[in-house]
């Protein structure tokens, strides 16, 4: 019974044996398999870690360079910002520039509107001024000639001044003409007027035209200031038989005396 306990002890134990050996070899091989691969792997790994690193070092050089580049625009931004600063400080002075100019420009166009204002009441007095030196110089005038006429009247007045009234009756029946001449003389003046003839003209034509077809002068005398006379008899003996269309007469005297 022992006996065959034994054996079979010695049975299960070689089994044991056995199989542990075959675990052992199999768990070797499978290890060395992983080995093997894990070394492939690290090959493997060790390239693309040589790649990455190559990578990261392409990657330091641009963050770098992007980093310079960063520090650059910083000091253009800041440069601008100073910039900006100073435009902003001039723009407030400009502001305040314009708030003067408009300030002096609404000063200036009220003043101007003031001064358009006075303009026009100026030229309104000026044009009524106008006007009135317009009226006064009429007035002037018109004073200037009733002076004019009022001397002319004194000095007539003062001097001799002869004026007539004729009338004349023609008779050109025996082949010549013969005038009866009528009238009087009054000396308007105040002085005497010496030594006065009146001379008497004929003409052949209206308007005193043409060639004198008879002429006489009547001889007056001295004629007092302020007296009328009547015209002494005169006639005047024409060598045509043709009429007479217009006749005139003109005064003559020498001195005067008041």
């Amino acid at each position: 019974m022992l006996a065959t306990a034994l054996v079979a002890a010695v049975v299960v134990l070689a089994g044991l044996l056995g199989y542990t050996y075959y675990t052992s070899v199999n768990t070797n091989s499978s290890q060395t398999n992983r080995i093997s691969g894990l070394q492939a792997t690290l090959e493997k790994d060790n390239v693309t870690l040589g790649a990455d690193n190559s990578e990261i070092s392409a990657l330091q050089s641009q963050i770098s360079s992007d980093k310079a580049q960063i520090a650059s625009l910083k000091g253009q931004v800041e440069s601008n910002q100073t910039q900006l600063a100073s435009l902003e400080s001039q723009v407030a002075t400009d502001q305040d520039t314009i708030s003067n100019l408009n300030a002096t420009a609404t000063s200036d166009a009220l003043q101007i509107t003031s001064l358009q204002n006075q303009v026009s009441s100026d030229q309104s007095l000026i044009s009524n001024m106008t006007k009135k030196v317009s009226s006064l110089q009429s007035q002037i005038s018109a004073d200037n000639s009733t002076i004019s006429a009022l001397q002319l009247e004194v000095t007539t007045l003062q001097g001799k001044n002869l004026s007539g009234e004729f009338s004349e009756t023609p008779d050109c029946s025996s082949g010549s003409c013969i005038y009866q001449i009528t009238g009087a003389v009054a000396n308007f003046g105040a002085a005497t007027a010496n030594s006065s003839t009146v001379s008497f003209n004929f003409y052949p034509e209206p308007g005193l035209a043409g060639q004198i077809v008879c002429q006489t002068t009547v001889v007056l005398g001295n004629i007092p200031g302020y007296t009328i006379i009547a015209l002494p008899p005169a006639t005047c003996t024409s060598s045509s038989s043709t009429q007479a269309q217009s006749w005139g007469w003109a005064f003559s005297t020498v001195g005067a005396e008041g």
